[in-house]
């Protein structure tokens, strides 16, 4: 959680811990990031595009296709989660396993975090 709430790229030997970390990244990677085609704001350095009231860090990956993955991190943190969105969206899914999540309005999503885990939220107009 800490690693990708302030965008630090991290060596670990394979195994544990690490296995969620390379899938993590290799998906990310296959997003676009670490090219021109995905700006990055850590959770020290927010875009507005995203806003909750729960203690949690969140990470942005804006790509240039419109589409924008969100990092949820909880430092200690469990329970229910509420993203409001700047910005309206057709989609919203859960970036680890591509199942859509469903949202009311178009403009926020809710989940469950538990305590000291993270999740990856993606939104496509």
């Amino acid at each position: 959680a800490t690693v990708l709430a302030y965008d630090i790229n991290s060596v670990m030997n394979a195994g544990g811990l690490a296995n969620v970390y390379f899938v993590t990244q290799r998906k990310l990677r296959n997003y676009g990031y670490g090219t021109d085609k995905v700006k990055v704001y850590p959770c020290y350095a927010p875009s507005g595009a995203v806003k909750t009231s729960a203690d949690v860090r969140i990470s942005e990956y804006h790509n240039v296709d419109g589409s924008k993955v969100f990092c949820i991190s909880s430092f200690g943190y469990a329970g229910d989660v509420k993203l409001e969105f700047a910005d309206k969206f057709s989609k919203v899914e859960d970036f680890e396993n591509g199942k859509s999540m469903s949202s009311a309005d178009g403009k926020s999503v809710s989940f469950k975090l538990k305590k000291h885990d993270f999740k990856l939220i993606k939104i496509s107009k």
